[in-house]
């Protein structure tokens, strides 16, 4: 069931006068019409209703520039530094991208995103419009994360490395947390996780598991 709009002030209607009559995202709507993307044929045809109903149809210049391929893919990376360090964990990512992309003719494009100095839905805003790039590669997961609603509806094609804060709101590649197992054979007196901030899902899936095998352990007494 398609939504009711407002009656619009003047001018031709766009992809996002389309999306709210169809009860949808943007991104929805361009992928109905540029055929990709997976939406069931209930949405597509609601989809394509709601722009007969507002006599609305993709340009073609629109079109062509979807279709074309920048082939090179983002690399967003965090930081609270106005001199970002890219560091050594970072090498590693960066060159096991690029190991990957390299053979298939793509380029990474390194952004990185200062978080006392932008702001992230303009940020992640102007990284669409610019349309230097296929898709990204998001980083550094945090609890309540609104990246991923936000490259959504800006039609960005988006991965997570790392564990997103709950399921199906991206794609990702897992990072694995520590066994717990492995704890569970050691002599442990103390133990510290590295993880980030409180938000931090990396922090949290670190934390959990090392937290239950500290608590099912017996301290021994301390010698001396």
């Amino acid at each position: 069931m398609t939504s009711q709009l407002p009656p619009r002030k003047s001018g031709r209607a766009t992809i996002s006068d389309v999306a709210a009559l169809a009860g949808v995202s943007p991104a929805a709507v361009s992928k109905v019409f540029n055929n990709t993307g997976r939406i069931s044929e209930s949405t597509s045809q609601r989809i394509r209703d709601a722009a007969q109903k507002l006599n609305w149809a993709p340009s073609a210049a629109a079109i062509a520039l979807r279709k074309s391929r920048t082939q090179a893919i983002g690399l967003v990376l965090n930081s609270s530094s106005q001199f970002p360090d890219v560091g050594a964990a970072n090498v590693g990512l960066i060159s096991g991208i690029e190991s990957i992309l390299a053979p298939r003719e793509y380029g990474l494009l390194l952004n990185i995103f200062i978080t006392d100095t932008h702001e992230e839905s303009t940020f992640y805003r102007n990284l669409a419009e610019r349309q230097r790039m296929d898709g990204i590669i998001l980083t550094d997961s945090q609890v309540g994360d609104t990246r991923f609603e936000l490259v959504r509806q800006l039609g960005l094609p988006a991965v997570l490395i790392g564990t997103p804060w709950k399921p199906g709101v991206v794609e990702y590649v897992d990072a694995d947390p520590p066994a717990p197992g492995f704890l569970n054979r050691c002599v442990i007196w103390s133990i510290s996780v590295i993880g980030g901030s409180h938000t931090s899902v990396v922090r949290q899936s670190r934390c959990s598991p090392a937290s239950d095998a500290m608590r099912s352990k017996t301290p021994l007494p301390r010698s001396g």
